[in-house]
């Protein structure tokens, strides 16, 4: 799941040229569903949509110091497929979104989420599926993007994919080590480059083909000490 989170001082849906949502002060969120989302996807983006701290603390003059429920301001939640569109050419296709008929309730399930998280009228949504102006005014601006299949980690605030699998052929460019190692039933190798590592794995007994990682540097060695483990 993807959202597009942004700080507004108003924002409002229009639909056939009439107004259906509007807030002030808070938060405009377009969501965009992947087609393999679950509850725990839909629990990350409603987490951090509430607790993201955008906002500057009055008493205190610091900024990025408060989220939205702190402020007592508002949230309104806009459907967006596009989200997960990907160019073939010059033409976007769509084909990893979830489909409408899935989409619909599923997406009807976050916006009850997030209103049982903080209170049922601070949290708007527009129309799903129909064709929406949204109107707002961005406050800084300020902008965030989220990704639940894309973790923040807290010592470097970088995306880590270390929990992702990635094809083949991703592989890590300018590797500059190769560290090969024999364990009881698999053979591990490991390949190590400037931005990241290359680990595959391949049991002797397995009815599987040998499988692939691309990690972040910092993840190469507790993840090769964890799969000798498991061998």
């Amino acid at each position: 799941m993807r959202a597009v989170v942004q700080r507004v001082t108003s924002a409002r849906i229009e639909v056939d040229g009439k107004t259906v949502s509007e807030i002030g002060h808070g938060l405009l969120v377009l969501v965009g569903l992947l087609d393999s989302d679950t509850d725990v996807d839909s629990e990350f983006i409603c987490r951090k949509i509430l607790n993201m701290r955008l906002f500057q603390n009055e008493k205190t003059g610091k900024p990025w110091d408060q989220n939205v429920m702190q402020k007592n301001y508002e949230v309104l939640l806009v459907s967006q497929f596009t989200l997960y569109g990907v160019l073939k050419g010059n033409k976007p296709d769509f084909h990893v979104a979830m489909p409408p008929q899935l989409a619909k309730p599923f997406y009807e399930s976050l916006v009850q989420r997030v209103r049982k998280a903080y209170k049922p009228d601070a949290v708007k949504d527009g129309v799903f599926g129909a064709m929406m102006q949204v109107h707002l005014v961005n406050d800084g601006p300020v902008t965030m993007n989220l990704d639940s299949r894309k973790v923040s980690t807290p010592e470097s605030g970088t995306q880590d994919d270390s929990l992702k699998i990635f094809p083949a052929k991703t592989a890590v460019q300018n590797q500059k080590t190769t560290v090969s190692q024999k364990v009881p039933q698999a053979k591990l190798s490991l390949g190590v480059g400037h931005v990241g590592a290359r680990i595959g794995v391949r049991h002797r007994n397995s009815i599987f083909p040998p499988c692939t990682w691309i990690l972040p540097r910092g993840a190469c060695h507790s993840t090769c000490a964890m799969l000798k483990s498991l061998a």
